[in-house]
C-alpha cells in the first residue's frame, strides 16, 4: 500500500501523511502495511482529539496501562472543554432571548 492508498483509506491528505512521517510518528514514505494503516488512523484520531504531536509520539511507545491513563486524561480534558463551550452557548442563548424580549416590549 502506498501513501496515496493509505490517504484514501483513512480520508487523510498525502501532505498530512508526510507530516506524520517527518514528525517521526510514521515510517518514511514508501510501502505501508495493514498495521501502518491502523497506526495512521490512530494517529489521526489522537491529533484530532487534541493530543500534541509529542504526546502522540509518547502514546505510541507506551505500554497499554499508560495508554489507557493518557486516553482517560484526554477524555476528561475534552469533557471540560465541552462544558466550557456549553456555557458559552448558554450565554448566547440568553442574549438571544433578551433581544427578543426587548423587541416584543
Amino acid at each position: 500500500m502506498n501513501c496515496k492508498d493509505i490517504g484514501n483509506c483513512c480520508c487523510i491528505d498525502e501532505n498530512e501523511l508526510k507530516y506524520y512521517s517527518e514528525a517521526g510518528l510514521l515510517p518514511a514514505a514508501g510501502e505501508y502495511s495493514e498495521d501502518d494503516l491502523h497506526r495512521v488512523a490512530l494517529i489521526h484520531s489522537l491529533l484530532k482529539a487534541g493530543l500534541e504531536r509529542e504526546e502522540v509520539k509518547r502514546f505510541l511507545t507506551e505500554r497499554e496501562e499508560e495508554q489507557v491513563r493518557m486516553l482517560r486524561k484526554l477524555r476528561c480534558r475534552m469533557i471540560c472543554d465541552m462544558h466550557e463551550q456549553q456555557q458559552e452557548i448558554d450565554k448566547i442563548d440568553y442574549l438571544i432571548r433578551e433581544i427578543k424580549n426587548l423587541k416584543e416590549e
